[in-house]
């Protein structure tokens, strides 16, 4: 009951957050921005979003590929999984995270994944697509420095707000690569083990040990892999980068390569604040990067809006594929990674979030 007050309250302050914006810009103004942007601009914006998660699930595809997991590996069956867990995602506090327990409850029950493999490579998939991210971020930064308007002590707080991923990924790729001790999900365990006190990571030290050795010897032996994705995400990215082209364009402004960029890190970072669907937040980092570099913040609050839009469009087959799957979509956005952990623990997985049924 206290969660889904905390979801309702972050949702009110969010939908407050964009009226209250929209009114210091100006209706008028912001109305007059939209309707530059033509609903084939829309619909191009989506079928690219569909694309990228196309994209996405080849991806993992392949991964799974190189764990020796093949059969009924259909792109079809994986596409399907990718839009769920997309949507669960979008819907929940952090965006871009929240699916992935319910993608992976997904491999195991309708393809046969085994739970450490599918926990394996859903982890892989996304650190590999994060470290192309962040090192963007970290470009997207250097040239803001050289040449906008940015000031330097706005540059040192993004660089704060993306320290603790940075330094995620650093202790990833050590304890994966080069450290002999244990990987870094064990390594995590006992920080969460110790600070936090939860005893229940304890009883799944023996299963988290084999997701570590898996995605060590994934990183270690399985180079030509890395570097095919590497191309998949990149490809990903630049069709973001395309998405942002066509919106600013069709607000008649025609952005530099620093402009897209530095909008690609500020919604990076957008992601980190913890409300469904990133009410609000998307709206104000929009509006507050386009006044400082000086495109307007009409234009900013409608940039916002479109991928708003074209989020929301692109998560509807996904909610509809929750029920086709037979999925009780209550009980999807509750799952979490302390369900997979409990699972980890025990011989049988059960199927606690399905209903009866078979697709």
């Amino acid at each position: 009951m206290k969660k889904i007050s905390i979801t309702i309250l972050s949702i009110i302050l969010g939908v407050g957050t964009i009226l209250i914006l929209a009114y210091f810009i100006g209706f008028g103004k912001i109305r007059e921005a939209t309707g530059l942007v033509s609903l084939k601009n829309i619909c191009l914006l989506a079928l690219i979003s569909f694309i990228q998660s196309l994209l996405t699930c080849i991806a993992l595809r392949r991964i799974l590929f190189s764990f020796g997991i093949r059969k009924k590996m259909d792109i079809l069956s994986l596409y399907n999984f990718e839009l769920i867990k997309s949507a669960i995602s979008y819907i929940t506090p952090f965006l871009n995270t929240g699916g992935e327990p319910l993608q992976i409850y997904l491999l195991k029950k309708y393809k046969k994944v085994p739970l450490k493999t599918g926990i394996s490579a859903v982890i892989l998939d996304k650190v590999l697509r994060l470290s192309l991210s962040i090192a963007l971020v970290f470009l997207g930064i250097l040239i803001t420095f050289f040449v906008s308007r940015i000031s330097i002590k706005a540059i040192i707080l993004i660089i704060l707000i993306i320290l603790p991923a940075v330094l995620m990924l650093y202790f990833f790729y050590k304890k994966s690569l080069v450290s002999d001790s244990e990987g870094i999900i064990n390594f995590l365990l006992l920080i969460f083990c110790g600070i936090f006190r939860l005893s229940f990571l304890k009883k799944i030290k023996d299963p988290v040990g084999k997701i570590d050795k898996a995605i060590t010897y994934f990183l270690k032996n399985k180079v030509k892999e890395i570097l095919i994705l590497s191309y998949i995400n990149a490809l990903i990215v630049l069709s973001t980068f395309l998405q942002f082209y066509i919106i600013l364009n069709s607000l008649n402004y025609n952005p530099t390569l620093s402009d897209l960029l530095i909008i690609f890190t500020v919604f990076n970072l957008s992601i980190l604040i913890p409300i469904p669907a990133g009410l609000g937040v998307f709206e104000v980092g929009g509006t507050g990067i386009f006044i400082i570099q000086g495109i307007g913040a009409n234009l900013g609050f409608v940039f916002a809006l479109v991928l708003r839009v074209v989020n929301i469009i692109t998560t509807i087959p996904g909610l509809i594929l929750t029920f086709h799957y037979g999925i009780r979509l209550r009980k999807a956005i509750k799952i979490s990674i302390k369900t997979l952990v409990q699972h980890l623990g025990q011989k049988t997985s059960g199927n606690g979030i399905f209903r009866n049924h078979e697709s």
